[in-house]
């Protein structure tokens, strides 16, 4: 019976230790994932940030373009003579 006992304690010591090994595994590939996912969002971020930044470029030239068109469209308008 004391040999039995020890063969199940050891059967139990080598599934904790199995465990223990599974666990720092998982935390570890997890932790690999995290940095991966964290690095593709700050990516994307900056993406995100620089097509913001040309969009309001754009946005600015558009203004410039359709003010210059309002004079340039005003200056052909057929004037009233003052009455």
């Amino acid at each position: 019976m004391d040999d039995e006992l020890k063969a199940v304690l050891a059967r139990l010591v080598e599934r904790i230790e199995t465990e223990s090994a599974v666990q720092a595994a998982f935390r570890d590939e997890q932790a690999a994932f995290r940095a991966e996912v964290t690095a593709e969002f700050k990516a994307i971020h900056a993406e995100f940030r620089h097509l913001g930044e040309r969009v309001a470029r754009v946005e600015g030239r558009l203004e410039e373009q359709s003010k210059v068109l309002q004079v340039a469209l005003a200056g052909r308008l057929p004037r009233k003579p003052a009455a």
